[in-house]
C-alpha cells in the first residue's frame, strides 16, 4: 500500500508540473478569453480529487494511519506550496481535496482512540503494579507524566500535518481517552477504596493535581494550533473539571481508609460508656497518628487542609448518625455536656490542619443539634432554622424525634418545640416555592 500511495503522489507532482508548462508554453496559444490555463487547472484538480476518492474508498486494514497523515500533508503542504506558486489560492479550487479523504480521518480518528486507550490501560496497570514514590517529599506516580508523554506525542505529529482537521479529530479522541481514564479512576476510588493502599490513595491526590495541570497545558498548545473556525469544534474544559472530581473522590476514598480503624470506638457514641469516657479523644488520636505520620508530610498541603475537613464533615455525619440509630426512651442526662466537650476536642484538633472558620462551619451542625437537646424549647427555631439552611435533607422527623426524646420537658413543652420547627419549616418551604415560581 505504501509503494501505491507513494507512487500515486509522485505522479500527482507530475502532473501538478506540467501545470507550469501549461501556464508557460500552452496558454500564450490561445486568445485569453479561452482561459486555457484555468481550464487545464479545474480538470487536473477534478482529477487528483478523483483520484483521492480511491484512496478514501480503503478499508482500514489496508491503509496504516502513517499513510494517511502522508496524504493529508502532500495535500496541506505539497500541493498548496506548488498551486500558490501557479498564482491560484489553493481555497478557490473545488471541491477541497481534503473533502475527498474526511473518509480516511475517520480510520485515523480509530486507529488514534485505540491507541490512546491501549495506552492508558497499560499506564494504570503499571501504576498498580509498582508502589508509589516519594519525589520532592511527596508520593506519586508516574502515570500523568507517561500519559500526558503518549498525549503531546499525538498532538505534534497531528500539528506537523498543518490540518485543523486532523488537529481537531485528534483533539476529541484525547478527550475521550481522558475521559476514559478519569472514569477509571473514579470507579477505583469510589467503589473499590478497600482495595487501595494508603500510600497509593495519596499519590492518586498528588497525581491529579499534577494532571490537571498538564490538561491545561495541552488545552493551550491545541488552541493555538488552530484557526477560530476549528478551536469552535473542541471542548475540553470538562477534562479540568474530571480531574478536580477524580481528587474529590481520591480523598474521599482516603477518608474511609482511615475511619476503617475508627468503626469500634464510633459505634460507642451515645452510649452509656460514652458518657463517661473520653472515647472521642481516641478518634482524634487516631486522626492524629494518620495524619503526622503517615500523610501530611507525603501530600501537597491544600490537599491536605481539604482531606482534614473531609474527615471532620464525616465524623460529623457519623456522629449524628449513632444518635438517631440508638434505640433509646429519652436522651440521657449530661448529653449535651457531652456534646460539648467532644465539640471543643474536635475544633482544637482539626484546626490544626484546617482553616479555623471551615473547621466551625463543619461542625455547626453538630452544635446546633446538641442546642436543641438542652436549650430552652423557646429557641428551637433558632437552631432549626440553622439546621435547615446547612442541611437541606433534615426534616421536621429528625427535630421531632430529637424533642420527644428530651426527659426534661413535658408534653407542652414538647408540643411547643415541635410547633415551632414545623412553623419555621413551613414558612422556609413557601418562600422557596415563590423563589422557584
Amino acid at each position: 500500500m505504501q509503494s501505491d500511495l507513494e507512487t500515486t503522489i509522485g505522479e500527482v507532482n507530475n502532473i501538478v508540473d506540467e501545470l507550469t508548462t501549461v501556464m508557460d508554453d500552452v496558454a500564450p496559444c490561445f486568445p485569453p478569453k479561452y482561459n486555457i490555463f484555468d481550464y487545464h487547472v479545474e480538470e487536473y484538480h477534478k482529477r487528483f480529487f478523483g483520484l483521492f476518492m480511491g484512496f478514501a474508498n480503503l478499508n482500514a486494514e489496508d491503509i496504516a494511519a502513517g499513510h494517511i497523515l502522508m496524504l493529508v500533508e502532500w495535500v496541506m503542504r505539497d500541493y498548496s506550496r506548488a498551486i500558490s506558486r501557479l498564482g491560484i489560492e489553493p481555497e478557490t479550487l473545488q471541491p477541497p481535496l481534503l473533502d475527498a479523504i474526511d473518509p480516511l480521518l475517520s480510520i485515523y480518528r480509530d486507529h488514534v482512540r485505540v491507541l490512546m486507550d491501549e495506552w492508558s490501560s497499560r499506564i494504570l496497570q503499571a501504576d498498580r503494579d509498582d508502589p508509589p514514590e516519594v519525589v520532592e517529599g511527596l508520593y506519586s506516580t508516574m502515570a500523568p507524566v507517561h500519559l500526558f508523554q503518549s498525549i503531546n506525542t499525538q498532538i505534534d505529529v497531528a500539528k506537523a500535518s498543518r490540518c485543523g482537521k486532523v488537529i481537531v479529530v485528534v483533539a476529541e479522541e484525547i478527550t475521550g481517552s481522558l475521559q476514559n481514564f478519569q472514569n477509571t479512576l473514579l470507579l477505583l476510588t469510589r467503589d473499590h477504596w478497600d482495595n487501595l493502599e494508603l500510600e497509593y490513595t495519596i499519590a492518586l491526590i498528588n497525581n491529579n493535581s499534577r494532571s490537571y495541570d498538564y490538561t491545561q497545558d495541552i488545552i493551550d498548545k491545541i488552541t493555538e494550533s488552530l484557526d477560530d473556525e476549528y478551536v469552535q469544534e473542541i471542548n475540553m474544559d470538562p477534562l479540568l473539571d474530571g480531574f478536580n472530581n477524580v481528587v474529590k473522590s481520591s480523598i474521599s476514598a482516603l477518608t474511609s481508609l482511615v475511619f476503617v480503624d475508627l468503626e469500634d470506638v464510633l459505634n460507642k457514641i451515645f452510649s452509656k460508656e460514652w458518657l463517661t469516657n473520653n472515647y472521642m479523644k481516641q478518634v482524634v488520636n487516631t486522626f492524629g497518628d494518620y495524619y503526622d505520620n503517615d500523610i501530611k508530610d507525603y501530600m501537597q498541603e491544600s490537599y491536605m487542609r481539604r482531606f482534614a475537613i473531609d474527615c471532620l464533615e464525616r465524623l460529623v455525619v457519623r456522629y449524628l448518625q449513632e444518635l438517631y440509630n440508638k434505640k433509646t426512651k429519652t436522651i440521657m442526662e449530661g448529653t449535651g455536656e457531652k456534646m460539648a466537650d467532644d465539640i471543643y476536642l474536635f475544633s482544637e484538633f482539626f484546626s490544626k490542619y484546617a482553616r479555623p472558620q471551615q473547621v466551625k462551619d463543619a461542625l455547626q451542625s453538630l452544635e446546633d443539634v446538641k442546642e436543641l437537646i438542652d436549650s430552652d424549647v423557646g429557641m428551637t427555631g433558632l437552631y432549626v432554622n440553622s439546621l435547615i439552611s446547612k442541611n437541606p435533607n433534615f426534616t421536621l422527623d429528625h427535630v421531632t424525634w430529637i424533642i420527644n426524646k428530651r426527659a426534661d420537658l413535658d408534653g407542652n413543652g414538647r408540643k411547643e418545640g415541635i410547633a415551632s420547627a414545623k412553623k419555621l419549616m413551613e414558612e422556609k418551604a413557601g418562600q422557596l416555592d415563590m423563589n422557584v415560581k
